[in-house]
Parts: C-alpha cells; structure tokens; sequence
C-alpha cells in the first residue's frame, strides 16, 4: 500500500488499532465469560429487542464475527463479497433456525466465531485495515 491511514487522526475518532483491538480482545473474554454462566433457561428468555431471546443474540453475534472474520480473509485476497453468504436473507434464517439451539451449542458457536474474528484481524497487520470490503462499502477499519 503506498500510504498508511492514520486511524489516531481526528476524521478516525482518535483510534489507536493496536488498542483498540486489545478493548475488544477483552469485550470478548468478557462475552464468553457471560455466555458460559447462561443457562438453558437463559438462553430462552426474551430481550428488548422484539421477537428475540438471548439465543438470537448469541447466534448472530456469532454469525457477525465470521462475516467480519470473512470480510477481512477476502480482502486480503484484494476481494469484496457480501458480509453473510447468502446475503441478508441467509443471515435471518440462520438466526431463526438456529437460536433455539442446545445453550452449550450456541457458546461453542459464539466462541467459534469470535476466535475466527479474532485471527482475520491478527493477520490484518497494521495497513490491512484500509483494505476495502462490502460491509458499509467502506475499508475494513469499519467491521
């Protein structure tokens, strides 16, 4: 790449990368700590966001992470494809069909996607991350 975005500059919001993955490395540690104290009762239980319980959440959250884990895998290949394989509509089903699953599936899931998160952004280095992709159809500084 010929020049380096300065993500510290102001039109960035101030963000150090380095830091900032580490806050959210530690955001992580502390979903997966909430995610191995819930029950299957838990998971159940509806939350604000109509229609859905925590399984949705925990699904999804686990789903965003692969699409972000693959938004930044195809980048670095210097390729753009849709966040969810299968697009939006892919994304609703899964959650649909899938957030009623075993608790213990679902944080096996989380975990997955978080761990598959983490080491596309490790491999990112620091100039990945203007690397362009679909989400936003912004760089990936985005995801």
């Amino acid at each position: 790449m010929s020049t380096s975005i300065d993500y510290t500059a102001r039109e960035y919001g101030g963000v150090d990368v380095p830091e900032r993955l580490k806050e959210i490395r530690a955001a992580h540690d502390r979903l997966r700590t909430a995610a191995a104290e819930l029950t299957e009762e838990g998971a159940r239980e509806a939350i604000h966001l109509p229609g859905w319980t925590r399984g949705h959440v925990l699904i999804h959250l686990a789903d965003l992470s692969r699409a972000f884990a693959r938004q930044a895998r195809y980048a670095v290949e210097g390729r753009t494809v849709e966040v969810y394989d299968g697009g939006r509509p892919t994304r609703d089903r899964r959650i649909e069909e899938l957030h009623g699953e075993p608790v213990e599936w679902l944080r096996a899931q989380l975990s997955e996607g978080l761990t598959a998160l983490e080491e596309a952004w490790d491999a990112l280095g620091r100039d990945g991350w203007e690397l362009p992709c679909a989400y936003r159809d912004s760089p990936l500084f985005a995801t």
